[in-house]
């Protein structure tokens, strides 16, 4: 499986090859995984990115679980912080599709009785 920081420099435009801003997105990450967890996602213990080698797999593992959603999620509330756009109108779409998202996920851990 793939890497969650790889996927999410890849989402914001950044070549995996390419490790200057790797702490940085780390340091971004975590705390969403942390919002995630407090969602019913993820590891009940929760997870920690360090470096590339973790992967979707170790985080969600294998439950069913709409993995494409929580790699948007991670990507926008990311790319908010990290590289936001200078348009407000952007800005307020990207904060209406994470409220989606945080809203349809929830939903699936309370109708599907989660865990990670």
């Amino acid at each position: 499986m793939e890497s969650i920081l790889d996927t999410i420099k890849k989402m914001l435009g950044i070549d995996a090859e390419d490790d200057s801003f790797d702490l940085d997105i780390i340091t971004l990450i975590n705390p969403i995984i942390y919002s995630l967890a407090q969602m019913g996602i993820g590891p009940p213990k929760g997870f920690i990115v360090i470096d590339k080698n973790n992967t979707w797999t170790e985080y969600i593992g294998n439950i069913q679980f709409n993995l494409e959603g929580v790699k948007t999620y991670l990507y926008l509330k990311t790319k908010l912080i990290f590289d936001p756009p200078t348009n407000t109108t952007t800005i307020e779409a990207l904060n209406r599709n994470i409220q989606e998202l945080e809203w349809r996920m929830m939903l699936e851990v309370e109708t599907n009785n989660l865990e990670g």
